[in-house]
């Protein structure tokens, strides 16, 4: 049997997906719908989408909601754990989103796929765009 991997994406990357950018690479759009890899989408991140779209500063597809209903990503909800996690974290990055969905793939064992550079200074496994 062979053993699938695992991967969260970050915000940008499913932003990204779901506007089918040219900012997201081949490798990464490969990956995203390879059956064989388990691709985790954190709540944080959809959380992160609404937020971003109410204050002005993103306009994601219309019909963002759909798409990622017909998507097969796994959905990583928020648990305790997961913010208690947050404690064993440097200060290193500002950002309350990035720093959940770095507690999430660490304490989940997860590769990050991401833009952000700045999140390799936590220790996580990182797969860049």
């Amino acid at each position: 049997m062979v053993r699938s991997r695992r991967y969260l994406i970050d915000t940008n990357v499913l932003i990204w997906w779901m506007a089918d950018s040219p900012r997201l690479s081949e490798n990464i759009k490969n990956l995203l719908i390879n059956s064989q890899s388990e691709i985790f989408l954190s709540v944080v991140s959809v959380w992160e989408v609404v937020i971003k779209k109410q204050v002005g500063k993103l306009r994601p597809p219309r019909d963002w909601k759909i798409t990622l209903e017909k998507q097969k990503f796994e959905i990583l909800t928020l648990d305790l754990p997961h913010v208690f996690y947050l404690e064993k974290l440097p200060f290193l990055h500002k950002d309350p989103f990035d720093r959940m969905l770095v507690a999430q793939a660490l304490s989940e064992k997860l590769t990050l796929i991401t833009a952000d550079e700045k999140l390799r200074q936590y220790r996580v496994k990182v797969l860049t765009t």
